[in-house]
């Protein structure tokens, strides 16, 4: 039998070599991680995305640690998501650990951001979010403010606590208005940081006893608004998305920004955003985090332009 020389060998190796980066190159290099999650709309693009990406669909609601090492163990570097700053702080020291990097959609919370370049969000950080929303409580001319937060994402709803370093007031943690009990009456204003679900029910009832101004952060920003009576003293942060499924419009930009490049490794996809537009002009500051528009707008006439 031939012996096989050294440039047989050097053959086989070289399109093995090349079979393996065609591999990658057409199919691993676009699978990621996406975590969805039930309290919001994002698990309704796991059936509606038609896209070129492979994605690894998982409940952020049930994340655990087994569940990063398991993405990690099936060679994903880049995780879209989660949504949910509660989501984020959970995992975040697992990022670092497992070398994994989050792109999330909808993650607001300063701390989180500020603290690890792991999690990159599409949206800019609480810090602005809860100024642009006590600038309009000033020209509102409110008084006494009541928070109504969310226990099951702290680590994003306490950080509008500020707004009563500014305000007089309260704050509550709730879930379900079904054991809500505060006098509406001595309050110029309500603040909801709930996830939509959750908010739908409370301004269900605040639509009935209510006649201050109701505001709602990003956290509640969705779909399920629409299904509301009329509201003309409700008003919504708005980062500048065109939906109510503003979370979803962002994930799907996420998508469109991953589909049109190639990453070998989390640092050259951290060094990539840091380095560049993400979209539409829109980029990272020096910290990491968007710096963006944000704006508060009546809910009836945003309904009305998106009939």
């Amino acid at each position: 039998m031939k012996k096989i020389n050294f440039w047989g060998w050097f053959s086989i190796l070289s399109v093995l070599l090349v079979i393996q980066f065609l591999y990658w190159y057409v199919y691993r290099s676009n699978v990621y991680a996406f975590f969805y999650s039930l309290k919001n709309s994002s698990h309704n693009v796991v059936n509606e995305y038609n896209g070129n990406l492979k994605l690894y669909s998982l409940n952020e609601d049930a994340i655990r640690v087994e569940t990063i090492k398991n993405v990690k163990a099936r060679g994903i570097n880049i995780i879209v998501g989660p949504n949910f700053s509660s989501t984020g702080a959970k995992i975040f020291q697992f990022l670092e650990k497992y070398d994994l990097v989050s792109f999330s959609p909808s993650i607001t919370s300063t701390k989180l951001l500020k603290q690890t370049n792991r999690i990159i969000s599409m949206v800019p950080t609480n810090e602005y979010q809860i100024k642009s929303i006590m600038e309009f409580l000033k020209e509102k001319n409110v008084q006494k403010v009541l928070l109504v937060l969310d226990p099951f994402n702290k680590e994003y709803a306490n950080e509008f606590l500020m707004i009563l370093d500014v305000f007089e007031g309260k704050y509550k943690y709730f879930y379900t208005v079904t054991n809500f009990s505060e006098n509406l009456d001595d309050y110029d204003a309500i603040v909801l940081t709930l996830a939509p679900k959750y908010a739908s029910d409370f301004l269900w009832y605040f639509a009935k006893y209510y006649k201050g101004i109701i505001l709602g952060t990003d956290s509640v920003f969705d779909e399920i608004l629409n299904t509301l009576p009329t509201l003309s003293n409700f008003y919504i942060v708005n980062f500048g998305f065109k939906s109510y499924d503003w979370s979803n419009e962002a994930i799907l930009k996420i998508f469109d920004i991953l589909s049109k490049h190639k990453f070998i490794s989390t640092n050259q996809f951290i060094n990539f955003l840091l380095g560049h537009d993400i979209y539409d002009g829109i980029s990272l500051t020096k910290d990491g985090v968007i710096n963006k528009g944000i704006k508060i707008v009546n809910f009836e006439e945003f309904r009305k332009e998106n009939r």
